[in-house]
């Protein structure tokens, strides 16, 4: 959906409805929207036959104007360095929510180091699908934590790599600790290691 993606322009029915400027009107867009999709889907008796799932693409754009919001109280990267484009975690971490009700129990959390390759294994898996073996090779399925049968104490990831937007600045995640060169956060050169998110 283009909500809440730059150009942000909340739709009419949703335009200064929050109080809170047009990106918290644009972000009431998308909560509606999505409450649309399963509406439909439970009106329709497709619920509990769908799997949804609402995640998103990069953390949050400075188009969104974080200090004009922060006066009002609302912090969108609450307390993650970094925003859209950055190597630090403001950058990266985005929602993952899904719904199927009968597979995946409500209210669930985890705390699990996930990346969005992992959806081919999953849905794949969901499937009864056979991914070739020169396929999505970095693909873990997430099947067994979503629908709760996990055993394993071990992360499903050794490590994640990506880049920054410049893609000169590699950084990786392994069992918790953060290492990353330099890399620019909000246009900054920041340390070459920092434990720091």
């Amino acid at each position: 959906m283009p909500s809440p993606h730059t150009p942000i322009v909340p739709d009419q029915q949703c335009n200064g409805k929050s109080g809170l400027g047009d990106y918290a009107d644009f972000l009431l867009e998308t909560d509606w929207a999505v409450g649309e999709v399963l509406r439909a889907l439970k009106e329709t008796d497709q619920e509990n036959n769908t799997l949804v799932i609402f995640t998103t693409d990069n953390g949050t754009s400075p188009k969104a104007d974080f200090d004009a919001l922060e006066k009002q109280g609302v912090y969108l990267c609450e307390n993650w360095r970094g925003y859209k484009a950055d190597i630090y975690e403001g950058g990266y971490r985005v929602p993952f929510i899904v719904h199927w009700p009968g597979q995946i129990s409500p209210a669930t959390r985890s705390d699990e180091i996930i990346v969005q390759a992992d959806l081919l294994a999953t849905l794949a898996e969901i499937i009864n699908h056979r991914i070739p073996a020169d396929a999505g090779e970095d693909s873990v399925s997430l099947w067994p934590l979503l629908s709760g049968k996990r055993q394993a104490d071990t992360p499903l990831h050794e490590a994640i790599i990506s880049q920054s937007v410049t893609g000169n600045s590699p950084y990786a995640w392994e069992g918790g600790s953060f290492s990353s060169p330099e890399a620019p956060v909000g246009g900054a050169p920041l340390m070459k290691q920092s434990p720091e998110r």
